[in-house]
């Protein structure tokens, strides 16, 4: 049953981002907490002994464990029109709750500053920047009120509104380890009186140093593990984790109305405090924590008995636990769904002022996936913990959440009695825009500095996985429409969502700097690429689908008709799983079809007014680069194809590894028949050689742990190998008209452009089968030029 768009009380969660343990983006957060990932780092003495005492980390007692947040010290203060040496005097948690307020905003779509009123309501934990900056930094205690100004947590969202333009209220909410999600229930508020349209909420918690541990005591509130155990009868307390936590809110009838992607809906809220009626200050209350549930499930108007997952506070304490089951149950009742118990704790530890947002944001995740994810380091129930008698459960699997519409409770609550309880739902259906699936869709990303462009284009991908079934239509007015215009821009063109998802996670972007003054000429070159990159059905969608491809394509296959006695055709459009296809696919009709496809590409683009400066090729692709110069005719160069193909099948077998390496360490693994086969890259290098030697260097690259993959090919290209066949293919060159180039043409061999005399010499081309493919030289030379753009016109990665 889908969940309607309902009448009352409704805040739309548009936009969300965070920075947490173990994962640098939302995305990876999610796929931590499917996989329970366990992101608990345990420290060396060596790495606390910088900042601990050694006579506290020979203690029975102490706790060497931690959760870490990666990269504290990595801002784009450029793209916030810092100075470093003013970035430097800034909080860390200040610094990451600008970013991820920015990311907020493009997560939901929307230009900050853009909406006519934005509030932003920040909590960020009590600095321990400012006494560890000055000690790093002698001199930095005389900046006094550039420190306070860059460390107090009052003036963490008037910076975020300053630097983002926005003109809603904006003030810090503290309230210990509810700060965040009473920041959250008091956006709501200010949406709901209409004091701004738009609401940024959340906060941040960065303890420095991050390697350091703690002194655990029995009931003392801290784990004797340094993991947190939920409701679990090893519940010994919790340990704290850095981590930053954002949400961006709109009323839902406006997000509805700007169809704003919604990842769920907060029905209901509340926030209290237990008063004097407990133990102590720091102690919970039972009747506190029950009445602020109630509070917020009576604004819900939900049945209680229909929430079927709770985010708990969850901080796996012996009295603790216990006491919020009983509140819990007090609240929600023992009739109705089964629900689901967790605690993002268990997952990252106690992120203090940011718990709250951190476990808001996990509910909604779930809400979004309609997946439970599990509640870790749980063995047994609490003996204090009746749960056979609840329709409570802690749930320890990753499972699907099946129960219609999916309610969920989040809580969060703070030392001295604060408690805040956040009701949520999951997103209304709307109708649609249909998606234009007949149109190439142009999907831009602009940023202020090459940095920032490469953090946009992450968070393009994180957004996509988790939301792969995004419209692109949508997506892509909204990037064209909906972005600031910055210098450094990147954009790419694609069909459908998996052309995207493919496009994204390769990180093919078409990349230009637009600086003012400077000359937009652009030179265009052609790249063809080799063996290896063939697959079957290579190019079955442009072969339907571009008629200028189809007649290229057909006029090629009956080309190599007689010459092959095959259809190549047949490959080109085959489907992937097509047997004949795939078994001629690493022999000569498969070359055949490359050459085919990435001459007919090259003719699409120039077609589409495309026209290349220059070409080059690489290994195989020369002799298409070559046709498109003007050194061969196309028949020529087909018959010089198929030659070339059925000679190498006369040699001995061999095989080819690409090396994540850079030329000399290859060089150095070189022995037997290898041979250095091609220097793609200053890092990447292709060796060849006997299938023998292949396999024993692979065990040694495996061994020494050098990265590498197999090229799928049954042959040695540029190999010694090759050496029998050498003289019968120079003779057989010395036949076919050659012409000198009328476009500038790379040579493999020398690395550099290739002069009229080697473009006709049958010398130059034999050498050119034995010789290492100096690529990478190739795209030296080509990038002497800054202004060149190159384009592969191959068939891809398949």
């Amino acid at each position: 049953m889908s969940n309607e768009v309902s009448e009352g009380m409704g805040i739309a969660v548009i936009g969300m981002a965070g920075r947490f343990p173990g994962a640098g983006s939302i995305s990876e957060f999610w796929d931590n907490l499917v996989s329970g990932k366990d992101v608990l780092s345990v420290f060396t003495d060596e790495e606390l002994g910088q900042h601990v005492p050694a006579e506290l980390l020979r203690k029975e007692h102490y706790v060497k464990a931690g959760y870490v947040l990666d990269k504290v010290d990595g801002f784009d203060a450029a793209f916030f029109g810092y100075t470093p040496a003013e970035a430097r005097t800034i909080d860390p948690q200040q610094r990451l709750f600008l970013e991820c307020a920015w990311e907020a905003f493009e997560d939901a779509g929307h230009v900050p500053g853009r909406e006519k009123s934005v509030g932003v309501f920040a909590s960020i934990t009590p600095s321990s920047y400012l006494p560890f900056d000055t000690s790093q930094f002698p001199g930095s205690e005389g900046r006094f009120f550039e420190n306070l100004l860059g460390n107090d947590k009052d003036y963490a969202a008037a910076r975020v509104a300053y630097k983002l333009d926005l003109k809603g209220p904006a003030f810090s909410v503290q309230s210990a380890c509810s700060s965040s999600l009473v920041g959250i229930c008091v956006a709501c508020q200010a949406l709901l009186d209409s004091q701004c349209d738009m609401a940024l909420a959340g906060g941040a918690s960065i303890t420095l140093p991050e390697k350091t541990g703690y002194l655990s005591q029995e009931e003392g509130g801290f784990s004797l593990d340094g993991r947190c155990h939920a409701f679990d009868h090893r519940a010994s307390g919790m340990n704290s984790g850095n981590g930053v936590a954002v949400v961006l809110l709109k009323r839902l009838e406006d997000a509805v109305a700007d169809g704003d992607h919604i990842y769920g809906v907060i029905r209901g809220f509340a926030v209290n405090n237990d008063g004097s009626d407990k133990v102590g200050f720091i102690a919970p209350s039972v009747h506190g924590q029950r009445d602020v549930i109630s509070e917020a499930l009576a604004i819900s108007g939900f049945d209680p008995g229909t929430i079927s997952y709770v985010e708990a506070h969850g901080t796996g304490t012996p009295l603790g636990d216990p006491m919020e089951m009983r509140a819990l149950v007090d609240a929600y009742g023992k009739e109705g769904l089964p629900c689901a118990l967790a605690s993002v704790k268990t997952n990252i530890g106690h992120l203090n002022s940011a718990a709250g947002a951190a476990g808001l944001i996990r509910a909604l995740l779930n809400l979004e996936h309609r997946t439970l994810t599990p509640l870790l380091n749980f063995e047994k129930a609490n003996p204090e913990i009746p749960f056979e008698e609840t329709r409570f459960y802690p749930n320890t699997e990753c499972k699907p959440w099946t129960e219609t519409p999916l309610r969920a409770g989040v809580s969060s609550f703070g030392l001295g009695g604060t408690n805040a309880h956040v009701l949520l739902e999951e997103a209304p259906t709307v109708a649609q825009e249909s998606e234009n699936r007949e149109a190439w869709h142009l999907i831009p990303l602009s940023a202020r500095s090459e940095a920032a462009l490469d953090q946009q284009t992450q968070r393009l991908r994180d957004s996509f996985k988790a939301h792969g079934e995004m419209n692109l239509s949508a997506l892509a007015y909204t990037l064209q429409t909906g972005r600031t215009c910055l210098p450094h821009r990147g954009f790419l063109v694609c069909r459908d969502r998996e052309d995207l998802a493919k496009l994204l996670e390769e990180g093919r972007w078409d990349r230009q700097n637009r600086e003012p003054g400077k000359s937009q000429e652009k030179k265009l070159f052609f790249l063809f690429p080799g063996a290896g990159s063939e697959y079957a059905g290579m190019g079955r969608g442009l072969y339907e689908e571009e008629a200028v491809f189809r007649e290229q394509v057909d006029k090629l296959s009956e080309i190599f008709k007689p010459l092959l006695d095959f259809d190549i055709s047949t490959i080109i459009c085959a489907k992937e799983d097509d047997a004949v296809a795939n078994e001629v696919l690493h022999g000569t009709a498969g070359m055949a079809a490359l050459f085919a496809v990435e001459y007919a590409l090259a003719r699409l683009w120039m077609h589409w007014g495309v026209e290349p400066s220059g070409c080059g090729g690489h290994s195989f692709g020369q002799y298409v680069a070559a046709v498109l110069c003007g050194v061969f005719s196309l028949e020529d160069a087909a018959r010089v194809v198929v030659t070339r193909c059925r000679l190498m099948e006369k040699v001995q077998p061999g095989g080819m590894l690409v090396l994540f390496a850079p030329e000399e360490s290859a060089q150095a693994l070189l022995s037997g028949t290898l041979s250095l086969a091609s220097v793609n890259t200053g890092t990447l290098c292709t060796v060849a050689g006997s299938p023998e030697d292949i396999d024993a260097l692979e065990n040694r690259l495996t061994e020494e742990r050098i990265r590498f993959r197999r090229v799928p090919v049954e042959r040695a290209g540029h190999n010694c190998l090759m050496e029998p066949i050498l003289e019968e293919f120079k003779g057989i060159m010395q036949s076919v008209p050659m012409q000198a180039p009328s476009l500038p043409l790379l040579s493999n061999v020398s690395g550099s452009w290739m002069t009229a005399e080697e473009a006709v010499s049958a010398e130059s081309w034999t050498v050119h089968i034995r010789q290492t493919v100096r690529f990478a030289e190739n795209l030296a030379t080509l990038l002497q030029d800054p202004d060149a753009i190159l384009l592969e016109a191959g068939p891809g990665n398949g």
